[in-house]
């Protein structure tokens, strides 16, 4: 992507590419950033889901024994 660009510009005969070159490497920079915190966020809401999950299945198991404590005391 860089060497399309690149020659783009020796082509057009730019004589300052200085100003691509520094929006390159801000894009860059930040697009590097912007990839971590999407890798990062999905290593996020997977380690969420679990503990929900977990805890799910945790007041499920509360509910059954409280309702069958409920029928014991019933009979």
């Amino acid at each position: 992507m860089c060497l399309i660009r690149a020659r783009f510009f020796i082509l057009s005969r730019r004589t300052d590419p200085g100003g691509h070159i520094i929006s390159m490497l801000a894009f860059g920079y930040l697009g590097y950033w912007a990839h971590r915190w999407d890798e990062r966020a999905s290593v996020l809401i997977t380690e969420k889901r679990a503990e929900i999950a977990e805890r799910r299945k945790l007041r499920i198991a509360q509910a059954e024994e409280a309702s069958a404590a409920a029928l014991a005391e019933a009979s």
